[in-house]
């Protein structure tokens, strides 16, 4: 098994293989060291630190942050003929010669400028990355500076020599754009988030391939060090790649140290504040909650030629599913539909056989959806003009969504006397009011 660690004398990096002990093949045998690679660190921080191999081409990858210090003041992750701010691609089963390991013959940078080991680059410190097990996607969870933390994405069977930014950026911001960075090809992240009320470090999970919970399939999770928030985001399609909206799935007070997956592919968190491993569970509360949707209409009054607007807000207090939801709204007698009217922030709306209209979209999409249509109002129906939106599938839900709409438009009828102060009607005020003094 392979190991990186900070070597205390130098803080250099170190990459070893060590071997299990003969008495117990859970316990590593200390003295069967063997050190595959050194890296020396000009300071005390940003060092990475993941080692992974991966499911597709079966070589060992390893991150290495820009050495610090703050800003990257030597501008070690624009620099390829540096290994750090990068991830590194290495083949450890060697065939002799003295060495410890061989370069993969498709690196980008073999036979051309910069270091042979380097497979991306233009990280900070990613200390926590991982391959999806199913299709060799690669994901990266990389610490930011100053304001935003991001999380990078590399699909299976893109070559290597992906710049993913930093200190040109941080995260999908421009932070030190000096020298060639404008002339450089930057590959920005597929999330990010920024610290003020979010977290200050980002630690890199991996996509759920476990079959406990097969709603979390093709998930991919990961955490903030920091303030112990845990958000999920999903690939909804390729090429090209498009996302999900990110989740926050769990706000905790833990440390979230790392991430990690059995041999089934279910799903673990490391606390470093106490030291315990938490597995990441499905809440018994699983299915999608929709109780706090309405709908409703503006203005809530109006005369017969007059507009009026319908909004419909689908609020997902539950689970976050890949469940498709379906809805019907029929306008009602007194109100004509205005074509072309029907919008939504996700999903699909179809008003083709008006005056029923319809909408189908996934809950996975958002927690918040909203849909909007407008109607004018016709004169043929008066008083209080009742509009249902009905969700029919899934049909578990069960949820009628209405807004009442008042026609005519109210009008307020007042007299004189509804404007008098009350007490100070004539032969009503007749205290003597005291003065100042005797206040």
């Amino acid at each position: 098994f392979y190991v990186d660690y900070t070597r205390v004398d130098d803080n250099a990096t170190v990459i070893a293989r060590y071997t299990v002990s003969d008495s117990d093949a859970d316990i590593g045998d200390p003295s069967s060291e063997l050190i595959i690679m050194t890296v020396d660190q000009p300071y005390r921080w940003h060092n990475g630190g993941q080692v992974i191999f991966s499911p597709e081409d079966g070589y060992l990858y390893i991150s290495l942050g820009d050495g610090g210090s703050q800003g990257d003041p030597h501008n070690h992750a624009q620099n390829i003929n540096t290994l750090l701010g990068s991830i590194l691609r290495i083949d450890v089963d060697a065939d002799g010669g003295g060495s410890t390991y061989n370069i993969p013959a498709d690196n980008p940078f073999v036979g051309d400028d910069g270091l042979d080991e380097i497979w991306a680059y233009g990280l900070r410190n990613p200390w926590r990355f991982s391959f999806d097990r199913e299709n060799g996607d690669l994901y990266i969870g990389d610490v930011g500076y100053r304001d935003w933390e991001e999380v990078d994405f590399l699909s299976a069977g893109t070559p290597g020599g992906l710049n993913f930014g930093w200190r040109c950026k941080e995260g999908d911001h421009i932070y030190n754009f000096s020298g060639d960075c404008p002339n450089r090809v930057l590959t920005d992240p597929i999330a990010e988030y920024y610290h003020l009320g979010s977290g200050a470090a980002v630690t890199g999970g991996f996509v759920y391939r476990g079959t406990e919970f097969p709603e979390l399939t093709g998930r991919y999770f990961y955490g903030d060090y920091n303030q112990g928030k845990i958000w999920s985001l999903y690939k909804r399609s390729s090429p090209p790649d498009s996302w999900s909206v990110t989740e926050l799935e769990l706000d905790t007070d833990l440390l979230i140290s790392s991430f990690g997956v059995d041999e089934g592919g279910e799903l673990y968190i490391t606390d470093y504040s106490i030291g315990t491993i938490r597995r990441v569970t499905v809440a018994a509360e699983s299915a999608p909650d929709l109780s706090t949707s309405k709908k409703s209409v503006s203005p809530p009054s109006a005369d017969p030629a007059e507009t009026v607007t319908y909004t419909i807000s689908i609020n997902n207090t539950g689970l976050v599913t890949d469940t498709v939801l379906e809805i019907n709204d029929n306008v009602p007698n007194g109100l004509e539909y205005i074509p072309g009217s029907l919008q939504a922030s996700h999903g699909t709306g179809d008003d083709k056989a008006r005056p029923l209209l319809s909408w189908q979209g996934n809950l996975n999409a958002s927690r918040h959806i909203t849909i909007t249509y407008q109607a004018a109002v016709t004169g043929e129906a008066a008083g209080s003009i009742l509009n249902e939106a009905v969700i029919i599938q899934p049909e578990n839900l069960e949820v009628t969504l209405a807004a009442s709409l008042s026609v005519p438009r109210s009008k307020l009828l007042t007299t004189k006397e509804d404007f008098f102060i009350p007490g100070t009607q004539p032969e009503v005020l007749k205290d003597v009011i005291p003065p100042a003094n005797d206040c």
